[in-house]
């Protein structure tokens, strides 16, 4: 059943208008289901030497992963490119051990060209920042305690100390705000110059560490801008072995 996503690449998730920010039920890691048994699949067929069916069980799982599209959290977005980096390591292992059609071949580089092309952090961040912005201000309303918007468990002595005194949290405001802001701008810059300004951020990140947990966000930021990066070195690497296979190198 999860191999008919082949043809499906036009899938996507929708996102509830009326929905707050944290309120949002967006992808999560129950996505990996189908896409772990493609995954497992594709690898059983790359030792088959069925590599056919191998290049559609990674078709499949460029179009699931691109159903979540521009979906505004940092989750669905690092979800999407661990899918396509999953995908990517199937290929990786099938032109190291074994040939494939031209055909497939084009396809795979079509699937893989989207991939790159998409870049999702622009998005990410800006919702991220919704999240924030949305938190503070429920927080200074008091419709909100620091436990309840974090997700966090109230049980600790930390969290405990938070929702006594939430003006412990309010006073970081301005100053994840200003970064934050600076994140969003510096999702839309490219990777090289994305990568030393998120390096950038972290050090200027106040101790101790921002309860909203933006020390976490950056961290992941620049693995998803690593990510990317892999997965156009493939697409390199399917051009080149489409190359060889032509003029017979």
């Amino acid at each position: 059943e999860a191999l008919k996503l082949k043809s499906m690449p036009r899938g996507q998730f929708r996102i509830e208008g009326e929905a707050r920010p944290r309120e949002l039920k967006g992808p999560d890691v129950t996505l990996f289901q189908p896409i772990h048994l493609l995954v497992h699949e594709a690898h059983s067929q790359v030792h088959d030497r069925d590599m056919d069916r191998t290049a559609d069980s990674c078709v499949a799982v460029f179009n699931a992963a691109q159903a979540i599209d521009d979906y505004p959290t940092l989750l669905a977005q690092l979800i999407r490119v661990a899918a396509e980096v999953m995908a990517t390591n199937v290929i990786e292992r099938a032109l190291g051990q074994t040939e494939m059609s031209d055909a497939k071949l084009q396809t795979l580089q079509a699937a893989l060209d989207r991939a790159a092309a998409h870049d999702g952090m622009h998005a990410a961040m800006r919702g991220e920042r919704l999240f924030i912005v949305d938190f503070y201000t429920q927080l200074r309303e008091g419709k909100i305690s620091v436990t309840e918007g974090m997700g966090a468990p109230s049980a600790d002595l930390r969290g405990r100390v938070f929702d006594l005194f939430p003006g412990i949290v309010l006073k970081n405001y301005p100053t994840e705000l200003r970064l934050w802001n600076e994140m969003v701008r510096t999702a839309k810059l490219n990777d090289g110059e994305r990568l030393a300004a998120f390096e950038d951020i972290r050090v200027k990140l106040p101790n101790p560490i921002l309860p909203t947990g933006t020390y976490y966000i950056v961290g992941q930021a620049q693995g998803y801008c690593q990510d990317k990066a892999r997965i156009r070195c493939t697409v390199v690497a399917v051009a080149a072995e489409r190359y060889r296979l032509k003029h017979q190198r």
